[in-house]
């Protein structure tokens, strides 16, 4: 049961994919206040902002319909860049100030961003914070898009034939993140500089790089908001990292890099497919598919009953298996994963990773997995 100090009392909390930092500038700096604070649909006109101990601030906020209210208080906390603690007053049309309430604004680094706290005290009655709790909100969702769209975009190096790249951008697709794409070949120089074999994909997001794709994906999962594709729950995130593992270590081992480049990148003296190498996989394709098969059953999903980065990973795996009439076949005579493969390949983000014909090519023009 609430107590009157909760009911006189405002708290906000949101994980914004900003560093501390970055985000205690947009809370400090006057040129960047007035691109938030206020209400969505209003201005902010700032007087006076002397963000230091007992520094003063004043601002006002003008709404649509041409009126203005004035706030202003002192700066009695900052604590660079984690806290800030400030008064807080409306001023009337004579410029006296009201009743005092407080501000305390925290910036905790945590993965993903900043885990933002605000919580502001001391108001006379519940409906007063109401009304004070609408326009934080709004004003906070603000300050969230512009954090975001002050962060420079994600840029994967590879190429949407590798299925790795395409899993990658399959994540920024699915979370709704604005990336940019470079299609380079296997082992050229973009590569080279950031993997110690020049494979793909590679990630560049400001000044800092990363390689392998799971790395990748954890680091925008956690990075940017959205939708979630690796669980919190420990035994769930625990599955996802074992049918990650299981399909890069042997199902795209099998499906894609022995019997796939049998057709498409053969070792025959003459280019045809290697139809030895793919008489002696098609028992082994089937068998992959049967132990897929069983994974999805239960709930169309290979972990839990959520879409995850297991599936996201297997999709592009499936999809190009489904080029070979053996992989084909052997994929539709399935009972469930067929099912599962028609649903999800029916995702957004699948169809809009769709790679060009084709496996990746290395410098020089020779085919390569990857």
């Amino acid at each position: 049961m609430s107590n009157e100090s909760d009911a006189c009392t405002l708290r906000l909390e949101r994980l914004i994919a900003v560093a501390p930092e970055e985000l205690f500038v947009l809370w400090t700096e006057p040129d960047q206040l007035v691109k938030w604070w206020a209400p969505e649909g209003c201005t902010c006109v700032v007087h006076d902002f002397d963000a230091r101990p007992d520094g003063h601030w004043r601002i006002s906020m003008c709404g649509p319909d041409g009126t203005q209210e004035t706030a202003s208080g002192i700066f009695r906390v900052v604590e660079r860049p984690r806290r800030l603690v400030f008064t807080w007053a409306w001023e009337d049309a004579g410029g006296r100030r009201g009743h005092e309430t407080e501000v305390t604004a925290t910036f905790e680094p945590t993965p993903g961003g900043t885990r933002f706290a605000l919580v502001h005290e001391h108001f006379e009655s519940r409906p007063v914070r109401d009304r004070h709790d609408v326009g934080w909100s709004s004003a906070v969702q603000r300050l969230e898009n512009v954090a975001r769209s002050s962060m420079p975009k994600p840029e994967i190096v590879g190429s949407l034939r590798s299925t790795y790249t395409r899993a990658v951008c399959m994540v920024c697709e699915e979370k709704g993140i604005e990336y940019a794409l470079t299609e380079v070949l296997l082992g050229a120089p973009e590569l080279q500089a950031i993997h110690p074999l020049g494979k793909m994909p590679v990630l560049r997001h400001g000044d800092f790089s990363l390689f392998e794709s799971k790395a990748i994906a954890t680091y925008l999962d956690l990075t940017f908001p959205g939708l979630r594709v690796f669980p919190s729950e420990p035994r769930l995130i625990a599955l996802t990292e074992q049918w990650v593992s299981f399909s890069n270590t042997v199902v795209d081992v099998i499906l894609i890099r022995t019997y796939l480049m049998a057709y498409i990148a053969p070792k025959t003296p003459d280019g045809s497919p290697d139809r030895r190498a793919i008489t002696e996989m098609a028992p082994r394709v089937r068998e992959q598919l049967g132990i897929l098969d069983r994974a999805v059953a239960g709930t169309g999903y290979l972990v839990g009953d959520q879409f995850t980065f297991a599936d996201i990973n297997l999709l592009p795996i499936l999809d190009r298996v489904r080029l070979a009439p053996e992989g084909a076949d052997a994929l539709s005579a399935t009972t469930h994963l067929a099912s599962y493969y028609e649903r999800h390949s029916s995702r957004p983000s699948f169809k809009r990773t769709t790679p060009p014909p084709g496996p990746p090519r290395r410098s020089g023009g020779t085919p390569r997995s990857a």
